[in-house]
């Protein structure tokens, strides 16, 4: 059903510290999965028997460089917004960056940093108690929308970012209006400041005005609405920047197989044994490369290649999170806490795109909005423009990125 790799069958164990626990995995990658995603339609071809028709519907599966996201197969149509001024709507949204700091001055970083608890322990601290930032923005927030979502990386520091504020807030003003993202099962007992992942959708019906809630959990399938039909959230802040642990094996695997669907499509020339044996040669260099890539943004021997992937890749993630809060074609606002965003503005020094990740989002999709002609093909850039202009139009007013 689908192509084997080229290297055949690659699998090996990891063994993993999480807190007092050791965990052993055990991986494998047996085929191009991908590739049936792509050609499911003719994959029967050979034998004379017609596929399945398929239908791929995801805007964004087209996603650039992203090994995750995006799928090597022509766009056939678009599905437009009726009117423009539903798009004109979302780029009014506004975008901030709005690092915390410790009491020497200091940037609080929790992405990457040594003791990410410490970090957000200060970031809670500073939202609460330090800043009126938090106040104002409720107060800015409309009507039937006064609900802000706070994005983590994981339950784990949903728990910890709303224990946090249950010790921090001894006015109780704001520790009885948050809720929390929990894995568990909405069959258990579980108390009204927890929200199940499948009943998230109803939050509107809570008296919570503060949802926290891991970034990857709240996807494109749910849609949080209020009695009118709109977004029941006017705004998001991200506590913590997105991004694949350095040995996240799930990340390199995917880099290692769309790199190997990219070679599939080079011609080679030969024989066919000579071929088969270099192409099984380069498809196990293509692994090995891939599973000693240092997963790290700012690292700077990183490659053009794999730096633009992860933008791409964290860009979809960044957006579809945002995304939760503009149904209904509504604008809305959006904080980007961690320091790791824009580690050099945070320290009022100038911005490069391998450093920050907001000035990378900016910078794979400033060609597809340049005034004068590019080398890119136009219907990609009919797409980009169409899948993410709001996105970018707000990156452009952020001060410094």
């Amino acid at each position: 059903m689908i192509p084997g790799l080229a290297s055949g069958l690659v699998c090996g164990f990891k063994l993993e510290r999480q807190e007092n626990q050791l965990t052993l995995w055990y991986f494998q990658a047996l085929g191009q999965g991908r590739w049936l995603l792509e050609n499911f339609s003719h994959v029967f071809a050979d034998e004379g028997t017609q596929g399945a028709h398929a239908l791929l519907l995801s805007g964004t599966s087209w996603a650039g460089q992203s090994p995750i996201y995006h799928l090597e197969r022509q766009v056939d149509y678009l599905l437009r917004p009726r009117v423009r001024k539903a798009i004109e709507a979302i780029s009014e949204s506004s975008f901030h960056f709005s690092p915390c700091y410790y009491p020497d001055g200091s940037p609080v970083r929790v992405s990457g940093a040594t003791n990410k608890e410490e970090a957000l322990l200060q970031v809670v601290r500073s939202l609460l108690r330090q800043t009126d930032i938090l106040q104002r923005d409720f107060d800015t927030l409309p009507e039937g929308r006064k609900r802000l979502i706070w994005y983590v990386n994981s339950y784990e520091q949903v728990d910890f970012v709303y224990n946090a504020i249950q010790s921090i807030d001894t006015s109780s003003y704001w520790k009885d209006r948050v809720a929390a993202l929990t894995s568990r099962s909405p069959l258990e007992e579980i108390d009204e400041s927890l929200i199940s992942r499948s009943n998230v959708e109803n939050f509107a019906d809570t008296n919570r005005a503060i949802l926290i809630a891991p970034i990857a959990a709240i996807g494109r399938g749910k849609n949080m609405l209020n009695k009118e039909g709109l977004s029941a959230f006017g705004g998001a802040y991200f506590l913590v920047r997105p991004h694949p642990a350095p040995d996240d094996l799930d990340y390199k695997f995917r880099l290692a197989l769309w790199r190997e669907r990219k070679a599939i499509a080079e011609e080679r020339e030969g024989n066919f044994i000579d071929v088969c044996d270099s192409w099984r040669s380069e498809g196990y260099g293509i692994f090995l490369k891939s599973l000693d890539t240092i997963l790290q943004y700012s690292h700077k021997g990183l490659s053009k290649e794999v730096r633009e992937g992860l933008i791409w890749s964290l860009m979809v993630l960044t957006w579809q999170a945002i995304a939760r809060t503009i149904r209904g074609n509504q604008p809305t606002l959006v904080r980007f806490i961690d320091t790791a965003w824009a580690p050099n503005l945070a320290q009022k020094k100038a911005e490069t795109e391998k450093d920050s990740l907001l000035k990378g989002f900016k910078y794979v999709l400033q060609p597809y909005f340049a005034k004068t002609r590019t080398g890119y093909d136009q219907i990609d850039i009919a797409l980009v423009r169409s899948l993410y202009e709001p996105f970018y139009r707000a990156l452009e007013k952020i001060d410094g990125i």
